[in-house]
Order: structure tokens, then sequence, then C-alpha cells
């Protein structure tokens, strides 16, 4: 069970941390460079952490919730609830300060390009969950 919750971690990591270099990649050379605040390997480092950090919370609910369907639920819901709180915690934090004038002019839109990548670690664990779960 451990196995199949560390590759799913694994996959779910990877997908997501694509997900967020193509986005953060885009968003600094399109529109505007944020890594002052957030640099590049800070967002992969923590969209590969989150998603591991859901390996040890599903397989520590799977050891005290022996319905399958239960545990699954409650960790999903656990997952979720952490994607939704540092959204939350985003939107109470202070918006930097940039060196970078282009960044200062738009530090109203930092909390935007933040906020998605704190959801596409949890959209990659659920998106790839029916690989490693059997029916």
């Amino acid at each position: 069970m451990f196995k199949n919750s560390f590759f799913l971690g694994l996959v779910a990591g990877l997908a997501s941390t694509l997900a967020c270099y193509i986005y953060s990649s885009f968003y600094y050379s399109m529109i505007v460079d944020f890594s002052e605040a957030v640099n590049l390997k800070t967002i992969l480092a923590g969209c590969f952490g989150f998603s591991m950090l859901a390996v040890v919370i599903r397989y520590g609910i799977k050891q005290l919730i022996k319905n399958d369907r239960f545990a699954e639920v409650s960790v999903n819901f656990i997952i979720s609830m952490l994607s939704i709180g540092l959204v939350f915690y985003l939107l109470n934090a202070n918006d930097p300060q940039f060196e970078n004038e282009d960044a200062q002019l738009m530090v109203d839109f930092y909390k935007g390009f933040v906020m998605p990548m704190l959801s596409f670690p949890a959209l990659a664990w659920f998106t790839f969950i029916p690989l490693f779960t059997r029916k």
C-alpha cells in the first residue's frame, strides 16, 4: 500500500512540478517576472513537497481507517482543505516588495499569479489517483 502511495506521490509531484514550471515560465516571460518573491526552485520544491506530504497523509489515514472508501474520501478532503488553506494564507499575507520596477508596478497581480499554482499539486493528485488504486 505504501508503494502505491509513494508512486502516486512521485507521479503527481512530477506532473504538478511540470505544470508549475510551464505556468511560471510563461508568466515570467510574457507578463512579469515575480521571481524575486517566488523563484522557480521554490515553486518546484513546493509543488513536489506538497505531493510527497500527501503520500504521508494517505498512508497514515489508511492505517487508521480500515474502510478504503472512507479513507480515500478523508485523504482527498484533507488535501483539498490544505490547498484552500494555502489560498487563504496567501490572501492574508503582505504583498512583497520588489526591486524590479516592472514587478513592483504589477505587485497587485502577484497573488493572482501564485494562487493557481497552489491547486496544481492537488489537481495532479486527483488526476492520477485512479492509476494507483485497485477496484
